[in-house]
């Protein structure tokens, strides 16, 4: 469940908190959210803990489709991957790993599961390119304001000029003491709005990744598969959610990963030879259900539900 806080300047935050022992519904604004949400310019979501069953989870949402607030989507999206720490503080393969991911997305059957909400048009997403900064991580949550200055930052370095479309997914080398597994948000890049991603390394826990084992799974190893399906989640979202809460969300303001969180039922092919994933699937108002893989023709629009 997410309680939507609002700061001291009326901006709009959304956060999921699950504690070890189940799920935890944060008070009003100011009396249980960890963050600072004064530091922060955009709206955030995140995906929680899988301290519970995933397809419980979703069963309980099943009845309430995602609803088109007519905000802003990003159809045909530009993905950059930002290594924040120290390399040999992340799994060994997870750049060969997240290049996979976002490299085999386009034409997949994977993103196509969201054409469904790009009114009309086909979801694209092309991979750009990647950022290394060895500088220290942030050991405490970072808010999305800190996410913000480190893109502005790798960009700046490299003479690069932020993209509206972008989505910007910065892969922390550590995972600070939090209860949730990733989240995105949008914000000010050098003047520009755009999307940004916070991804940590997940490789030392078992509460951001349920390995099922499908046949033919690409044989990553288990830190870079949890931060990919996090990732994944993170990226789908910020396309059919980029300012969250503003456009495709259901009425209990969960979005098209919250609402499969850690549901698996077959293994994922993404575009390429051998690219073979364990992602979670996505919800569709067409099926009233999680789907991995779509089926539909492209662009045909949703009923709203």
């Amino acid at each position: 469940m997410i309680t939507r806080l609002v700061d001291s300047a009326g901006l709009r935050m959304s956060a999921v908190r699950v504690g070890v022992v189940g799920l935890i519904v944060l008070a009003a604004a100011g009396t249980g959210y960890e963050t600072s949400s004064a530091e922060s310019s955009s709206a955030a979501h995140g995906r929680s803990y899988a301290s519970h069953v995933g397809a419980a989870h979703s069963a309980s949402k099943s009845s309430v489709g995602l609803i088109d607030k007519k905000g802003k989507i990003v159809v045909n999206s530009k993905t950059y991957a930002i290594y924040w720490g120290k390399p040999t503080e992340f799994p060994a393969d997870v750049q060969p790993g997240v290049t996979a991911l976002l490299t085999g997305l386009n034409r997949s059957s994977y993103l196509a599961t969201i054409d469904e909400y790009m009114r009309g048009k086909r979801a694209t997403s092309q991979y750009v390119r990647s950022f290394v900064d060895v500088s220290r991580p942030p050991t405490t949550d970072p808010t999305p304001q800190v996410i913000l200055a480190e893109v502005r930052k790798v960009l700046r370095q490299a003479s690069v000029k932020a993209d509206p479309n972008a989505v910007y997914l910065v892969f922390s080398s550590n995972l600070p003491k939090v209860d949730y597994c990733a989240w995105h948000a949008a914000g000010d890049v050098s003047g520009v709005q755009t999307q940004i991603a916070y991804v940590p390394n997940t490789s030392g826990t078992g509460t951001c990744y349920r390995p099922t084992y499908f046949p033919n799974i690409s044989s990553y190893s288990f830190g870079t598969r949890s931060i990919v399906d996090n990732a994944a989640h993170e990226l789908l979202e910020a396309m059919t959610d980029p300012i969250p809460g503003t456009s495709w969300v259901d009425s209990h303001f969960q979005e098209i990963g919250d609402k499969c969180d850690f549901v698996y039922t077959s293994a994922v092919p993404l575009s390429g030879r051998g690219n073979v994933w364990q992602l979670q699937a996505q919800w569709s108002n067409r099926s009233n259900s999680c789907i991995q893989l779509a089926s539909a023709k492209h662009g045909e629009s949703p009923t709203p539900r």
